[in-house]
């Protein structure tokens, strides 16, 4: 029988990629040229070396699944090429891991039981990250919202510290946080009045100074009482538009306020007209 040379070997391959199974012990150069032909031939191979194994994850990275506790630079070859294929990977090296969140933060949900290390270098690439952190210290808390004021959302049990960063940032996160403090909440309101409407039960103090930094709020504000109706149509006429059964010294204070208020003040009294037409010019 006519021995097959290794050019025709080649040939064969080239044409017919898995024309190599019929190889009993297929050189490296001709499982590499297998591969480059059709990728699926990786998983056909058997005990391919590391060589063949850093090819095959070079040439698609998600053949790392076919690989049985592949070498770190296996694993690097595997991330370098696609950062996702992490997930085909039982168990990669911390250094794999570092790698992989600092490039994608979201890849630590591939990752079980992360080093703090990770943890914190996940949240710094993208704050929203936390979400796949389970019990997250406050070090890696601060780090998420620090990264991304929204990442509080997925934070169960955010620290009042923390908290505290995500309302600096912006008040309204205050939708966010389900078991805000107290001292949260009148940061929230200090800073706009408006985020009263996230507070199920606001205090007396919490609405007038929700009011009185925006008169507008006492939209969110049941059964407000004639003062701060008072407070708020002297910060702002129009909010008038949300106090029901306003009597006729609060339609009047409006109007003095801001003439436009009167838009919103059903049958208007002979008074009130005139003041607005006044206020008007």
């Amino acid at each position: 029988m006519k021995k097959i040379t290794k050019k025709e070997l080649q040939k064969a391959i080239k044409q017919q990629s898995d024309s190599i199974r019929f190889n009993n012990n297929p050189s490296e150069e001709l499982q590499i040229l297998a591969m480059k032909q059709n990728t699926s031939i990786f998983k056909q191979l058997a005990w391919p070396s590391e060589k063949v194994q850093l090819a095959a994850v070079r040439i698609l990275a998600d053949e790392i699944c076919y690989i049985l506790n592949p070498s770190e630079e296996v694993q690097l070859a595997a991330i370098n090429e696609d950062v996702w294929s992490i997930r085909y990977i039982d168990f990669p090296s911390e250094k794999v891991q570092l790698i992989a969140v600092n490039r994608n933060g979201n890849t630590i949900k591939h990752i079980n039981h992360p080093s703090e290390k990770v943890q914190l270098d996940a949240v710094k690439e993208r704050g929203e990250a936390i979400q796949y952190i389970d019990n997250p210290s406050e070090k890696i808390q601060i780090a998420a919202v620090n990264e991304d004021k929204y990442a509080i959302k997925h934070i169960k049990h955010a620290t009042k510290k923390v908290q505290l960063i995500a309302i600096k940032k912006d008040s309204d996160m205050l939708r966010y946080i389900n078991d805000a403090s107290e001292k949260v909440q009148l940061e929230a309101i200090k800073k706009d009045g408006y985020t009263i409407k996230y507070i199920n039960y606001p205090s007396e103090k919490m609405k007038l100074i929700a009011i009185k930094q925006n008169g507008n709020s006492i939209r969110h504000i049941k059964n407000p009482s004639e003062e701060m109706k008072f407070i708020a149509i002297k910060q702002d006429g129009t909010a008038i538009a949300y106090i029901s059964c306003a009597s006729e010294e609060i339609q009047i204070a409006a109007v003095e306020q801001n003439e436009n208020a009167i838009r919103y003040i059903n049958n208007p009294s002979e008074e009130i007209q005139l003041i607005a037409v006044k206020k008007d010019g």
